[in-house]
């Protein structure tokens, strides 16, 4: 070995190091961040949002939980820091631009654990409306796994919620605390390639927000969100057998409908201002375009999407799905369509 290649490992060596040790400066504060400011189902005892019996129950159902999967992985805490900064500096959202504001919460480890949400996110409009929805993140690439993060919004059978829709049982933020019922839930995600690239802009205390991983996340996780906004519409209307009726008489109903409809234009507006973040070169293609390149560059971003694209082939085939998504249940009649569906990652159309 040369001296000049001895010097160059050494330096990579350094790098390795440095990187590593950047890395776990960043998860140590990812934790810290959100255990500071999650929601705490002890807060809300003595209020009329939880009876203090079940607060007791869930926070002894939620340690039982956490030393079943102990500490979250490292990709988790970093996706989860980044997906909230992205949120909070309006980076993935625009609201000011429209006189709306956003703001997200760390959720409890209770509704983490039961309700499948890992980050929620409120947009108080500018005509005094509010817009919640709930995230999953993943950062796999397992098909099956995606489509069940995907279908199956909340742990608790008779929950009584609309398909894809779910609860926060303690929903804290600057409105104050209370409990939001059948609100729209994502699973989005990234390859851990893209995680860490942000997670390295910012132990290198660069701009985080003016990199190309950040721009590229952005688009990713609003094209999730929009395709399966479209999954979750289409249940709706499944779910009435005359839609205008069941919207003029069923409250729930017509509000799941309005908040989707809300957000599906949100998502469609910000998709177009993230197209124009990523660069000149993707100028000229359509949103369908972008996703597909970026779909074979990013193996969890083409599961989460190749999966939600399953679930509403499945939704459309009358040959396995004997009768129409009608149970409010989270997905229970999809996720037995799962063992039929499933296609090798190989053959993913």
């Amino acid at each position: 070995m040369s001296y000049d290649d001895k010097i160059f490992r050494e330096l990579e060596a350094r790098n390795r190091e440095s990187t590593k040790r950047g890395r776990e400066k960043f998860v140590r504060g990812a934790e810290t961040i959100r255990n500071n400011n999650a929601a705490n189902p002890e807060d809300f005892r003595g209020t009329d949002i939880v009876p203090d019996e079940q607060i007791d129950k869930d926070i002894k159902k939620a340690q039982q939980l956490d030393q079943k999967f102990g500490k979250p992985s490292f990709i988790a805490s970093a996706l989860e820091l980044v997906v909230n900064q992205g949120i909070d500096s309006g980076f993935f959202f625009s609201p000011a631009k429209h006189g709306d504001m956003i703001e997200s919460i760390n959720t409890s480890k209770y509704d983490d654990y039961i309700n499948r949400v890992d980050t929620a996110a409120t947009i108080h409009c500018a005509n005094g409306s509010e817009l919640t929805f709930a995230i999953d993140l993943y950062s796999g690439d397992d098909p099956k796994k995606a489509m069940q993060k995907i279908a199956r919004s909340s742990n608790i059978e008779e929950s009584n919620l609309f398909a894809g829709f779910t609860e926060i049982r303690y929903y804290e933020d600057s409105k104050g605390k209370r409990r939001v019922r059948n609100i729209p839930r994502y699973c989005i995600g990234v390859d851990k390639e893209g995680i860490l690239s942000a997670v390295d802009t910012i132990g290198g205390t660069g701009n985080l927000f003016q990199t190309t991983s950040m721009a590229e996340i952005k688009f990713k996780m609003l094209y999730e969100m929009s395709q399966q906004n479209e999954l979750y519409t289409s249940y709706m209307y499944e779910y009435a057998d005359n839609f205008e009726e069941q919207a003029e008489n069923d409250t729930d109903f017509k509000q799941a409908c309005d908040t989707m409809q809300d957000l599906d234009n949100i998502y469609l507006r910000e998709l177009e201002e993230a197209k124009k973040s990523l660069g000149p070169e993707y100028s000229k293609l359509s949103i369908e375009e972008i996703a597909e390149q970026f779909m074979k560059q990013d193996s969890t971003f083409e599961t989460i999407v190749e999966a939600t694209k399953n679930l509403m082939e499945d939704k459309d085939s009358q040959e396995q799905e004997k009768e129409p998504q009608r149970a409010r249940q989270s997905g229970k009649r999809i996720l037995e369509a799962l063992k039929r569906l499933v296609p090798p990652k190989s053959t993913a159309a």
